[in-house]
């Protein structure tokens, strides 16, 4: 039997640490698959809800897929891909050899850096 998780990033308001914490449970959970795709506002969900009543801009619905960070500007994205390369990176046969803390880092993050997806 294979043990496959999914999980979720990308949100408003997300700490680079709360992002960090995701990954360490899932390297604590030692998976067979894992699969993160980026948190996405779609019409008629509450994530949705929550994003038009804040006056923030609804991105092209065409990229609404989930593997695009729709939630943050442009500038984000290669941090949140990268975020996601190391999510997708810890399964158990990956773990055969130990991930330390830093490795769970993309390049240059600092650990009370917010992901910017929130506009003032």
């Amino acid at each position: 039997m294979r043990v496959i998780g999914s999980v979720m990033i990308g949100f408003m308001e997300e700490t680079e640490s709360e992002i960090r914490e995701t990954l360490d449970l899932l390297r604590d959970l030692r998976l067979d698959h894992v699969s993160c795709s980026f948190a996405t506002p779609l019409p008629g969900t509450d994530l949705y809800e929550e994003h038009a009543t804040q006056g923030l801009e609804v991105h092209d619905m065409r990229s609404y897929d989930f593997s695009v960070p729709s939630l943050c500007p442009s500038s984000e994205h290669k941090r949140l891909h990268e975020w996601q390369r190391l999510a997708c990176s810890l399964t158990w046969e990956n773990l055969s050899t130990e991930i330390t803390n830093s490795e769970l880092e993309p390049t240059g993050s600092g650990s009370d850096r917010r992901n910017k997806c929130a506009k003032t």
